[in-house]
């Protein structure tokens, strides 16, 4: 068992049904993909999930915010798409 500072934190990117995209983090990406899913979220509860894109595993909490919240800055479909695609491996 992984003690909590030991966790995979993921970064997670979502296709949603108006073709945006949806950028999240979570230490459990099964439970969070379940909650879009299923409409336990403000956004995808008002627009759904069409399908998961992406998802890479981070060893901090840390680094998969900044990627996040680095990503959610930008709000650049070509940005999310470079970085889905490996052009950029990390930020």
């Amino acid at each position: 068992m992984y003690k909590s500072r030991d966790m995979i934190r993921f970064v997670y990117i979502l296709q949603l049904v108006n073709w945006q995209y949806y950028v999240g983090s979570t230490n459990d990406i099964t439970r969070r993909l379940l909650d879009h899913k299923t409409w336990h979220t403000t956004t995808t509860k008002r627009i759904p999930v069409q399908q998961i894109l992406f998802q890479r595993g981070y060893t901090t909490k840390q680094k998969a915010r900044k990627i996040e919240m680095f990503l959610k800055k930008q709000k650049s479909r070509m940005v999310i798409e470079k970085f889905m695609t490996n052009e950029w491996k990390d930020l």
